[in-house]
């Protein structure tokens, strides 16, 4: 029969027959060696026949062939299956179910376990032989565990496993960007932008096994936690010195943070969402704080922010805060954490962030970088004259100030004096200016390594500065290691000078005296006075003032000295010791007589001088002593003074009697003289005032009415000489004047009897 005609005769038969292990069976001969093999649980296994030969026909073939038949029962993880036949096989294959044909020692691909019928057939004589089935497992590939990152650490390390069937495997992403092969099992997978703020991504790992039967594949999901982004409120305009300022981020819970602060100390708070700050003297202020969450993630924050970068998703153009970058070197990247560089490294390679100048045009400016030493130089800024570098591993600030005439003066660069250690450690390198102060301070950390104090007042000077750069050099080694983990900028807090108020005057002084004190002026500064133990006589709101210091002993005089275009205020306080004043007093009458002498007296103190005084009267015994004697003529009020000098400390006091002197009354008497004895009733009379007392009395006679008036009249009862006395009182003062008159008393004639 023609090889042709054979063909169609057998395909015939397959075509007319039932399928699978019945119609190979009814198709094989009984003669035809048949081997029934149980690989079940085990899809990776070999097995080997004894040495046979082949004999009788299979699958309607001529009698010139000889086969053999297999009934293999495989595990449902196989996916695959090979035949070996020991010595000679060149051009040998195998049938499924009289079906395609199969290379022997190539893999027939199949789908699932179940029993499968297999035959080699070859024409001619057949020798003893070893035929070895192999059941080929289904390859595998594993991608990891479902996993989860954090925004700001923004990278997913994979470390695939492939079974060792596996010729070929591949991962791919989501449109993020590989750090590493793809065909390698564990390169570094770096989410986009949108897969962060989606929150999620997947990874899929691919491969293919030897034979090419079959692709599988293994999906990582990754959960993507977003960093913290908090925004820190507080105030930004302070004075000096101020203490228990308040600035604070919201609080989530389980949250760390760490605070950081030039200008300033953190006196409580520190590791919650809100802290006391007590900044130190005048000039640049900034404060910065790092947020821990609860999935290790942390997150940047800072006050008056302007730019901020953290280099955690390409392209590392894209801002977190403040306008995208122009450009970047093409060979830096970022590996999730920062930016690197692993390609074309050199002395003169940096990230060369090209940022929007104008954003910076400020009179003042604060500045901080995430930075890993690589090697020894790198510079973070560079604008204008503004530079902040490392250079030969020192790091240098250099500055471009205004000279407040329209130029300009350059500062540096200088090296701040500090080195950086070669150990390859991150750290936060922040420089300031504030144009209020003119100073500038350089910190690493939270430690100041350099300062500056130039001219209040002077900004720094922008003028044809252009753009700025970030990272023009790195110096990168091509080591791999993150070079700027994040770099912010801001407006610094304006940490205002306070006036330096200080008080000038007299110390000691004495007591119920004025004194004047005085404090620098200055037509923007209002001023507060007090005293205490003592009264602001004049002056209040101004820089000088008169203060009569009323009582003894240690006393202050305070000053509130206030800003009032910043508000910031002072105060000083001047100690002032008031000593005593000795205790002057008169005792003495207030109303007395003209022309009558008093006695004033004043306290017997020791160690004091006296000095009495009056300009109208007259003293008898002098003036210097505890008591003085004095006489006053004239009508009307007088005034006795007497001032105490304590010979000590000179301090004195002066008191100062007012008495009134009051005139002498008139007591001039007129009336009957001579008289008779035993004459009719005589009249005496003196001045009639109704201020004045009376009180009268005779000599030789008798007051028979008028007693107590101006006006009495008298009886002589005994010739001879008489008188007639008058004491005038004059009220209030009861002043005494008395007159007396001398009165003749004649005898009555005798008269003799009338003689008739």
């Amino acid at each position: 029969m023609k090889a042709a005609s054979k063909a169609i005769l057998i395909l015939f038969i397959l075509l007319a027959l039932p399928m699978g292990k019945k119609l190979l069976a009814q198709s094989c001969q009984g003669t035809v060696p048949h081997y029934t093999i149980n690989m079940t649980g085990k899809a990776d296994s070999v097995w080997s026949s004894t040495s046979v030969a082949r004999n009788g026909r299979c699958c309607g073939l001529s009698s010139s062939y000889r086969c053999i038949h297999f009934t293999v029962t495989l595990d449902a993880n196989a996916m695959g299956i090979s035949i070996v036949v020991s010595g000679t096989s060149t051009g040998y294959t195998f049938e499924s179910s009289c079906g395609s044909s199969t290379a022997v020692g190539d893999t027939l691909c199949l789908t699932g376990g179940g029993t499968h019928e297999l035959t080699i057939c070859r024409s001619g004589t057949s020798s003893n032989q070893t035929y070895t089935v192999r059941s080929i497992k289904k390859p595998t590939v594993y991608a990891g565990a479902d996993t989860t990152i954090c925004s700001a650490a923004n990278s997913v390390h994979l470390n695939g496993t492939v079974a060792s069937n596996i010729e070929s495997y591949q991962w791919t992403g989501q449109g993020g960007s590989f750090i590493g092969s793809t065909t390698s099992l564990n390169p570094v997978y770096i989410p986009t932008l949108t897969e962060i703020a989606a929150g999620s991504t997947y990874l899929v790992l691919s491969g293919t096994d030897y034979t090419g039967c079959t692709t599988v594949r293994d999906t990582m999901r990754v959960t993507i936690y977003s960093a913290p982004l908090p925004i820190i409120s507080g105030p930004t305009q302070v004075c000096e010195y101020a203490i228990n300022q308040a600035y604070s981020v919201t609080a989530s819970t389980g949250h760390s943070y760490d605070w950081h602060l030039v200008g300033g100390r953190i006196t409580s708070g520190q590791g919650t969402n809100s802290v006391n700050v007590t900044w130190d003297t005048a000039g640049p202020g900034y404060i910065y704080m790092v947020q821990t969450d609860t999935n290790g993630c942390q997150g940047v924050g800072a006050i008056n922010t302007l730019s901020r970068f953290d280099f955690n998703a390409g392209p590392i153009t894209t801002a977190t805060i403040g306008p995208n970058a122009i450009s970047s070197d093409s060979d830096a990247y970022t590996n999730g954490f920062g930016f690197v560089i692993t390609n074309n490294c050199g002395g003169n390679k940096g990230i060369d962030l090209v940022v929007p100048g104008s954003i910076f045009n400020m009179g003042k400016l604060c500045m901080t970088y995430s930075w890993q030493r690589d090697e020894n130089q790198a510079t973070f800024f560079t604008r204008g004259g503004l530079t902040f570098r490392v250079a030969g591993g020192m790091l240098e600030i250099g500055m471009r100030i205004s000279d407040g005439a329209g130029g300009y003066t350059d500062v540096g660069p200088l090296s701040t004096g500090y080195t950086l250690p070669a150990d390859d450690v991150h750290r936060y390198f922040t420089f300031c200016y504030d144009s209020a102060s003119g100073m500038a301070r350089v910190m690493v950390h939270d430690s100041l390594v350099w300062s500056y104090n130039g001219t209040p007042g002077r900004e720094l000077y922008w003028t044809g500065a252009g753009d700025a750069t970030i990272g023009t050099l790195m110096d990168g080694s091509c080591s791999g290691n993150t070079l700027i983990d994040w770099s912010n900028i801001s407006i610094p807090i304006s940490v205002v000078a306070k006036p330096d108020a200080s008080i000038s005057g007299p110390t000691p002084v004495c007591q119920h005296k004025q004194a004047t004190y005085t404090t620098v002026g200055n037509s923007k500064y209002s001023y507060s006075w007090s005293a205490n133990g003592g009264t602001i006589v004049s002056g209040q709101g101004n820089d000088t003032v008169t203060v009569l210091w009323t009582t003894s002993g240690n006393r202050n005089l305070y000053l509130t000295q206030t800003d009032t275009v910043t508000g910031c205020d002072s105060t000083a306080t001047l100690s002032v010791v008031v000593n005593a004043a000795p205790n002057a007093a008169i005792t003495g009458p207030d109303t007395i007589c003209s022309g009558v002498q008093n006695l004033f007296t004043a306290p017997n103190l020791g160690g004091v001088t006296y000095l009495w005084s009056s300009a109208t009267g007259s003293f008898a015994g002098g003036t210097a002593n505890d008591s003085a004697q004095i006489t006053f003529t004239q009508y009307g009020f007088h005034t006795v003074s007497l001032k105490i000098t304590n010979n000590t400390t000179g301090c004195d006091s002066t008191v100062t009697l007012t008495l009134f002197t009051d005139s002498i009354p008139m007591a001039d008497i007129s009336g009957d003289n001579p008289v008779c004895e035993d004459n009719a009733i005589t009249s005496y009379q003196t001045v009639n005032n109704a201020k004045y007392t009376y009180l009268w009395s005779a000599t030789n006679g008798t007051i028979a009415s008028g007693q107590g008036t101006n006006a009495i009249t008298a009886t002589w009862p005994t010739p001879g000489a008489g008188s007639v006395r008058v004491q005038v009182t004059k009220q209030p003062g009861s002043c005494v004047n008395q007159d007396t008159m001398a009165v003749t008393i004649y005898a009555k004639p005798i008269t003799g009897a009338i003689q008739h």
